[in-house]
């Protein structure tokens, strides 16, 4: 399975984003951050395919955390990981289920 995307893809979904891309980069330099602020930003609006296996980084990227909260939510087994080796692959069907865990709404507490 190929990770290629095709560019007028990549454009659709980008739409309607470069000023947030913008304000992201106002007062940062540099190409290095420039691209990891756009491979951040693509990788939270892409879809999670449920049957891939993604690295930690790409994890972390697509919820907008650090790694070592990825990690720490793969200890508390909230995520749900592989390891081959020496490297920890996330799967993709635990990704979506906690992109609803996240997405719920909060819960209306009535006080009498």
């Amino acid at each position: 399975m190929s990770n290629v995307v095709p560019v007028s893809v990549f454009l659709e979904q980008l739409d309607g984003q470069s000023a947030k891309l913008d304000s992201l980069l106002q007062g940062q330099c540099g190409l290095a951050t420039y691209l990891y602020a756009i491979e951040r930003e693509i990788a939270k609006s892409l879809p999670v395919d449920p049957d891939r296996l993604y690295t930690r980084r790409d994890a972390a990227n697509h919820f907008s955390v650090s790694i070592r909260t990825i990690d720490r939510w793969i200890r508390s087994r909230r995520l749900g990981a592989v390891r081959k080796g020496r490297s920890v692959r996330i799967l993709g069907r635990s990704l979506k289920q906690v992109d609803r865990e996240r997405s719920r709404p909060p819960v209306e507490v009535l006080v009498l």
